[in-house]
């Protein structure tokens, strides 16, 4: 009896225990999320307080399965150094519609309006395309790499006076699943600006490498709400939205 007593005893212990470090376990792993998600959001704010302005990589993976449709709602402020101390600003309010080509392919297409500044001189909000695809070229565990090529062009009037501006990246950067709705993303690339007068005076960029980095949180499984900044070489802030169908 007393034999039986004691088996029982340890037993109990037993369960005890390993119902103790289940806890502690689950405890540390939430513990790890909320010091993950705080530990990104203070680099971003930190980045934010050292640039002004910008356009959109985006992440760098496809993100749109084969045969699906996503499309983006982008709210977008740019400023960039162009050579002969020229400084180019604007702000763009653009949607992007995303197709799956494949699970590593997707191809999209921007369109809506935006605004530039060139020194003193401003235009007013004029239509703006663009166009582009993402590739993804590595994937290991939760960690991806792709490649982004895209172009954005403009055309308005500063006082009569006509000019396009056209830029071209070519990106490359990786994303990080850091829990089931959060993601960050993190990369470099390379920017191509011309602004083209038509009375003359055209200017190109003046440094052309710039990092960017973002941050994607899921509100359920057809929505994300993101934010994207990009400095060095240029400057922004970009505010985005996705709708899966």
């Amino acid at each position: 009896m007393s034999k039986t007593f004691e088996k029982e005893e340890v037993s109990f212990s037993g369960r005890l225990l390993a119902r103790g470090v289940y806890n502690m376990r689950g405890v540390y792993q939430m513990n790890k999320k909320k010091i993950t998600l705080i530990s990104m959001l203070s680099v971003i704010f930190i980045l934010l307080a050292t640039v002004s302005t910008a356009g959109t990589i985006g992440n760098p993976l496809p993100g749109v399965p084969e045969g699906r449709w996503r499309v983006t709602a982008e709210l977008d402020n740019w400023d960039k150094d162009m050579d002969e101390g020229t400084d180019l600003e604007s702000t763009r309010l653009l949607a992007k519609f995303t197709y799956g080509i494949s699970g590593k392919v997707n191809i999209f297409g921007r369109i809506g309006f935006a605004e530039f500044e060139v020194g003193s001189a401003d235009s007013d909000y004029e239509p703006a395309w663009g166009a582009g695809a993402k590739i993804k070229v590595y994937e290991k565990d939760n960690i991806d790499a792709g490649i982004v090529a895209q172009i954005f062009h403009f055309s308005g009037d500063f006082s009569g006076a006509d000019f396009d501006v056209t830029e071209i990246d070519i990106a490359c950067g990786a994303n990080h699943q850091f829990t089931d709705v959060f993601l960050g993303y993190f990369g470099f690339s390379i920017s191509m600006v011309e602004i083209d007068f038509d009375n003359g005076g055209d200017h190109d960029e003046d440094d052309p490498f710039f990092f960017f980095g973002g941050i994607e949180f899921k509100v359920n499984n057809a929505t994300d709400i993101g934010l994207e900044i990009r400095t060095f070489g240029e400057s922004s802030i970009t505010l985005l939205a996705n709708f899966d169908f």
